[in-house]
């Protein structure tokens, strides 16, 4: 069930992106406060504590764990913090983070990622880099089939 209201603070330096993801966001019911900069979203959590963090990090931007650091040496650190990357992020880097979600991802993903937690924290999806992974990180593909487990078939 979602809540009447989650407060969402959304960092995505690509404005259609942005605006799309907060559309999305705030149709299922999120009070959505987009940010472009990091800088941007750390200002914004000295003014407002957030239920969810949603920050889109890339190899160029601050990390997830850079602006959490940011955030705790004055802001209100969110409840919840998911991050959306192009490619697996270092393990080292995700212990703080509720979720990580890797690009492309469906938007089904992000909306349970949010708001199907019910305030609790959620298990993470499985997308880190690990050192030494031949492949340079985990994809978080569950084995064919795995992903219908415990939904059960009417019949």
């Amino acid at each position: 069930m979602i809540s009447p209201v989650t407060t969402i603070l959304l960092l995505d330096d690509d404005p259609l992106l942005r605006r799309a993801t907060a559309l999305i966001l705030s149709r299922q019911g999120g009070l959505v406060t987009p940010a472009a900069t990091g800088d941007e979203a750390v200002v914004l959590t000295h003014e407002h504590l957030y239920d969810v963090a949603v920050f889109d990090v890339s190899p160029a931007g601050p990390s997830a764990a850079d602006l959490l650091r940011r955030i705790r040496a004055g802001g209100l650190v969110p409840r919840r913090v998911i991050a959306v990357s192009n490619a697996p992020l270092p393990l080292a880097e995700t212990e703080e983070l509720t979720e990580v979600l890797l690009k492309p991802y469906p938007f089904e993903s992000l909306l349970h990622a949010v708001f199907g937690a019910g305030g609790r924290p959620r298990t993470r999806s499985g997308v880190f880099a690990r050192a030494g992974s031949p492949a340079g990180g985990l994809t978080g593909r569950a084995p064919r089939g795995a992903a219908r487990a415990g939904r059960g078939r009417a019949g």
